[in-house]
This record gives structure tokens, C-alpha cells and sequence, in this order.
């Protein structure tokens, strides 16, 4: 992946440092998503972020191809990362339909 040009040395490191530390994290989430979906979703999501599309929707393909349940708000984090709006929201009112505990972990209420 190249760098964005930046105006200045200082903007050129900044950038290198922002692109090194998503690269660690991608690192890290894939060596977790063996424990749990919903690191999978993360590195889906966060792999779509970085423009690498191709990645990200085999590890939806994937995801979906499972036998067993896979949580619904996973899968709607993953639709969202990749910008797919309609399929996103269609995956969030299946997760309220189910319950989903991590529906109300990332939603944020104002009372």
C-alpha cells in the first residue's frame, strides 16, 4: 500500500506510523479469529477499511458458510465495513430480533 502524498516530513512519518500500527492490529485480530467469529468480523471489517475488499468478503463468505450459528450484529459489523448499508442494517434488526447481548454493547443510548 502506498502512503497519501503529505505536505511535509512530519506528515510522511505521521502517515507511516498510522499505516504500521494497522497493520499490527490486523496481525494480531487474525492470529485471534481462530478463537471466536467475532474476530473474524474485526479483521473483515478492518480489512475493508484498508481497501483490501477481496480479503474482506471472503472472510464474509466464509463467515456465512459456517455450519452452526453465527451472530447476526458479526455479520452486520462486516456489511458495514464494506459499505454495504441496506445488507448492514437488514443484519442489525436480526440481531434485535435475536437479542443479541453485542447489539447493546455498541450501541450507544442517550436517556
Amino acid at each position: 500500500m502506498t502512503l497519501p502524498k503529505a505536505t511535509s516530513a512530519y506528515g510522511k512519518s505521521f502517515l507511516a506510523r498510522k499505516l504500521e500500527r494497522g497493520r499490527t492490529l490486523l496481525a494480531t485480530i487474525r492470529k485471534m479469529t481462530a478463537a471466536d467469529s467475532i474476530y473474524q468480523a474485526f479483521a473483515g471489517a478492518l480489512l475493508a477499511r484498508l481497501g483490501r475488499r477481496d480479503e474482506a468478503e471472503a472472510i464474509l463468505a466464509g463467515m456465512k458458510a459456517q455450519k452452526g450459528y453465527v451472530p447476526s450484529f458479526q455479520l452486520a459489523m462486516l456489511h458495514l465495513g464494506l459499505g454495504q448499508t441496506d445488507d448492514t442494517f437488514r443484519y442489525l434488526e436480526k440481531a434485535y430480533e435475536d437479542r443479541s447481548t453485542n447489539l447493546f454493547d455498541w450501541v450507544s443510548l442517550d436517556p
